[in-house]
């Protein structure tokens, strides 16, 4: 085992832990995001890909490494679903 956490889960996704949560994509990690409201996790999601392809658009992240890490990411509303995650935010 690394000293470096494989599957983060971020619980919430607001404005906080879409940061977070797409911090850890860029960093190659596996992100599972939870919070109660499906509403919330699709606009998460929305926002971590709309903030990806404007690190595309800027140069620092590869076309091919936004698609990447947005296909690292898994939504829930179920906290079960984080047991398995080696840090939870």
């Amino acid at each position: 085992m690394t000293d470096t956490p494989q599957r983060i889960a971020v619980v919430g996704g607001g404005t906080m832990g879409r940061g977070i949560a797409q911090t850890a994509l860029t960093a190659g990690r596996e992100v599972v995001l939870c919070d109660v409201s499906e509403a919330v996790l699709d606009k998460a999601r929305e926002a971590i890909d709309g903030g990806l392809r404007r690190l595309v658009d800027k140069g620092r992240l590869e076309a091919d490494a936004a698609e990447a890490a947005l296909a690292r990411l898994s939504v829930t509303t179920r906290m079960a679903d984080l047991a398995d995650a080696t840090v939870i935010v």
